[in-house]
């Protein structure tokens, strides 16, 4: 019996009647290697609407000056 085999023999035996405890090393190990990816692209996705607000504000802001500078001058010719 190789090393490999020994090795897989002893994983297993540990495991034994614990299903779940595989489940939790499978999702620990994608947590552990996709999990930066996905933070990463939450925070740069959360980034974006933030500035995408920050913009739409502006341009509120922007065109509600605007639109009282319409009523004054149209309130000043009437």
């Amino acid at each position: 019996m190789s090393d490999m085999e020994k090795a897989i023999d002893a994983i297993l035996s540990a495991i034994g009647n614990r299903p779940w405890l595989v489940a939790i090393f499978a999702i620990s190990v994608l947590l552990l290697h996709y999990g930066p990816a996905y933070i990463t692209a939450i925070s740069s996705a959360m980034s974006q609407r933030r500035r995408d607000n920050v913009e739409l504000l502006e341009r509120e802001a922007e065109l509600k000056a605007r639109l009282i500078a319409l009523k004054k001058q149209e309130k000043d010719n009437a």
